[in-house]
This record gives structure tokens, C-alpha cells and sequence, in this order.
């Protein structure tokens, strides 16, 4: 090649990487404008502040996974069934946009339930239904607090619950708990304007205990005369293994300041996304169903009808009284395994309830190296920490059992102590 050539070409060259370097530049320049004017200010960085990653993310169901039911003992067979007959008879009446309360006899069929099974003062016409409890959740922040209102929440509680009321503006107020449940003495003397409180009172989450009738009587006095709403998540309620279901907070109020809600994620299955709220009047159900509209327009109606004949017909209840049973079995086997094998290093007790249990460190614990060993044996331990706010006084992990066959669990508690061994 020439010396021209050769000049020239390495100056057409020599351009071309300067037309690169500056598309590149005016690339970044650009994503970085989108950016800026997309994304950005306090709603964004609290977003990213409250939002556990893992809340995001697929779960893998793992032994001590928490929050799952038991999928081997679905009756598959019966929702395929009613599912093809509902896709069988579908019109185009169910093609178009439904009432974005929901599908009004799914809603007959769940104030039936609740009357009856859980001492729900309701009507169809006052239960909204929703896409699982977290949007019903995110209903009640941007209805009922203003920037900078208070709320009460169990400390340690629900982390969802908190993200989203602290995402549209609330400031938590974290109220220890006790045996029996939210700290009413601790949250009326420490924290007197709460505009709302948040609450699991019939099996608090996630340490277990019932509030007691008295409390429960003062929490609602005090609420009436406080204007402090109260929102009551009855997640697992249905989900005891000894004694009488205990009766619901909102059966025992007058005064209209319970919002009560409920979901069908753990008696049934997560992805059927189905929760219902019930609210104490015309104008406060009004309001709700206008937001709710607002978000979604309605939820999908398919699953609704599917969910409906599920339960007029009798099925939902035969499962439940099979899922308690065989609930008690898994907690008792985990209870079992865990005093043969961890009664020295965790501390627990029976929590007749629910879904999983509480357990505490009975000496000092590096929890990061705990968790790496239980990753390592594809195990799951959720932390309390988690769910604490401030001050973490009483260390421990939550031991999930619902979704896994007793021999699973026994395995699995035997590899918790390994994991205990390896990091002592």
C-alpha cells in the first residue's frame, strides 16, 4: 500500500473512532436525560428505599419457604374441571368490562363465607374485589393518609404492609408486640395521633399470638373516639389447628372504623391473585371501587367465575378442612424434628396457627454466615430482621412448613442443624 493510501486510511479510520466516541457520548447523554426526566424525585428513592429485591423476583419453593400452601394437596383435578366448563360457557358477556367491584356472585358467595365462618357484618355490596392483599393495601394509603400521617404498625410485622403505606407518605410508628399479638397500651401511650393502624389480630404476623377480647373491645373504642382508622388483615385466620376460629375484629365494631380484609393466596394458591376487601359503608366502598377503577379498570373475570362454582359448590370448604389437617400434621412433625435437633440452639413453641413458626436464637448468632450455609443447602430462612423496624431485641428466623411433605421437613431441619454446626 501506498504511503498516501496508508495516511489516508488511517485518517478515515482515525475519524470513524471520533464518530463512534461522540454517538457514544450523545447516547449516554441522551439515556441519561431520559432518565432524569422519567425516573427520578421521593416517591423513586422511597420506592427503592421499602421494596425488598426478593419481593420482585419468581420464589423457588424451598423447605422453610414461607407463605406458600401446600401445592401436592390442590385439587387440581376439581379446578380443571370447573375451569372448563367456565371457558365452555363463556359469552360475550364476560368478554367486556365487568363492574370493577367484581363479579358480583363471587361476592355473594364470600360475604356468605364470612358471615358465617368469621362474624363478618357484610353484604356483596360492600366487599371489593382486588388483586391480592397488596393492592388492597395500596388502596387504603392513597384513600386514607395524607403526607406525613402516622400509622401503627406491629414491630415485628408485615414488611409489605409498611412499604406501602410509608411509599404514599406515612410515617410508621412501630408498636412492639407481645404474646397476644399488637402492644394496644404501648401504641395508644407512645403514639396518640396514628391516623391508621395496621393489624393481624386473629394470628399476628409473622410471630403468631391472638388479641384478646378486651383489647380488642379498647382498640376500637379508642379508634372511634380518635377518628383512627383500622385496617384488619385477616390473612391466615382460617388456618387453626386447635380450638374455635377466634371471630373477626370488624364483627365486634359500630362504629364503622375496621376495614376488613381477606385472601384467597394462602388457603388456595398465590398466582390466582383474588382478595377482597369489606368496607364499613356505601360512601367508603364508593370511593374505594373509584380507585380501584382508576388503577385497573377491574380484575381479570375468568378466575373470578372459576373461584365462585369453587365455592357454592362446596369444594372450598372441603379443602379447607383438609388443608387444616394436614397443616397440623407438618407443624407437629416440624416441632418434633426441631426438639430432637435444634432444641439447644433455637428456642419456639406451638403456634396452633398458620402456616409457619416463629423461632428464636437461643445464643448469639452470625446470621450472615447462618444464611450462606443454608443457601449452600438450598434451604430458605427469612429473618426477622426483616420484619423489624429499629431495634432487632429478640433474633430468630421464620421455619415455613404449609407447602412440604413431612419427610422433606425432616430432612430439612436435619440440614438447619448442619448449618448451625458448621458455623459454630
Amino acid at each position: 500500500m501506498s504511503r498516501e493510501l496508508r495516511a489516508g486510511s488511517e485518517e478515515v479510520r482515525g475519524e470513524s473512532d471520533e464518530l463512534q466516541a461522540s454517538s457514544d457520548k450523545l447516547q449516554v447523554e441522551r439515556e441519561e436525560v431520559q432518565a432524569e426526566r422519567r425516573l427520578g424525585g421521593d416517591f423513586l428513592r422511597t420506592l427503592q428505599r421499602v421494596v425488598l429485591p426478593r419481593n420482585t423476583l419468581r420464589e423457588e419453593i424451598l423447605p422453610f419457604q414461607t407463605g406458600q400452601p401446600a401445592y401436592d394437596a390442590f385439587p387440581f383435578a376439581v379446578w380443571s374441571k370447573l375451569a372448563a366448563r367456565v371457558y365452555r360457557y363463556l359469552d360475550f358477556q364476560h368478554l367486556g368490562y365487568e363492574d370493577a367491584a367484581g363479579y358480583f356472585p363471587l361476592r355473594e358467595a364470600i360475604a356468605d363465607h364470612l358471615r358465617v365462618n368469621r362474624s363478618v357484618q357484610c353484604e356483596a355490596d360492600r366487599i371489593l374485589i382486588v388483586n391480592g392483599t397488596q393492592q388492597a393495601l395500596a388502596l387504603c394509603a392513597q384513600l386514607l393518609l395524607q403526607p406525613g400521617d402516622r400509622f401503627w404498625i406491629d414491630n415485628p410485622g408485615y414488611v409489605n404492609a409498611r412499604a406501602v403505606f410509608t411509599l404514599f407518605g406515612g410515617e410508621p410508628c412501630p408498636i412492639p408486640v407481645t404474646g397476644e399479638g399488637l402492644n394496644i397500651d404501648y401504641a395508644i401511650r407512645h403514639h396518640p395521633d396514628g391516623k391508621l393502624a395496621y393489624l393481624t389480630p386473629s394470628h399476628q404476623d409473622p410471630v403468631g399470638g391472638t388479641l384478646p377480647l378486651a383489647q380488642r373491645l379498647r382498640l376500637l373504642a379508642w379508634a372511634n373516639d380518635h377518628r383512627c382508622w383500622l385496617i384488619e388483615d385477616d390473612y391466615d385466620s382460617e388456618l387453626r389447628y386447635r380450638g374455635k376460629p377466634i371471630p373477626s375484629l370488624q364483627g365486634l365494631d359500630t362504629h364503622g372504623n375496621v376495614i376488613y380484609t381477606g385472601t384467597f393466596s394462602k388457603v388456595l394458591f398465590p398466582a390466582l391473585r383474588i382478595a377482597y376487601m369489606v368496607l364499613p359503608d356505601r360512601e367508603t366502598f364508593q370511593a374505594f371501587k373509584s380507585l380501584k377503577a382508576l388503577n385497573d379498570r377491574q380484575s381479570p373475570l375468568t378466575d373470578q367465575l372459576i373461584l365462585t362454582d369453587f365455592i357454592k359448590e362446596g369444594y372450598f370448604h372441603r379443602h379447607l378442612r383438609k388443608m387444616r389437617g394436614i397443616y397440623n400434621q407438618r407443624l407437629q412433625c416440624l416441632l418434633s424434628e426441631l426438639q430432637a435437633h435444634l432444641s439447644d440452639r433455637l428456642s419456639f413453641t406451638d403456634p396452633s396457627a398458620g402456616m409457619h413458626l416463629a423461632a428464636y436464637f437461643s445464643t448469639p448468632v452470625d446470621e450472615v454466615r447462618l444464611m450462606q450455609a443454608a443457601a449452600a443447602r438450598k434451604l430458605v430462612l427469612p429473618s426477622l430482621r426483616e420484619y423489624t423496624l429499629g431495634a432487632y431485641d429478640r433474633p430468630g428466623i421464620l421455619l415455613g412448613y404449609a407447602a412440604f411433605p413431612e419427610e422433606k421437613i425432616r430432612k430439612a431441619v436435619r440440614a438447619l442443624a448442619e448449618c448451625f454446626a458448621e458455623i459454630s
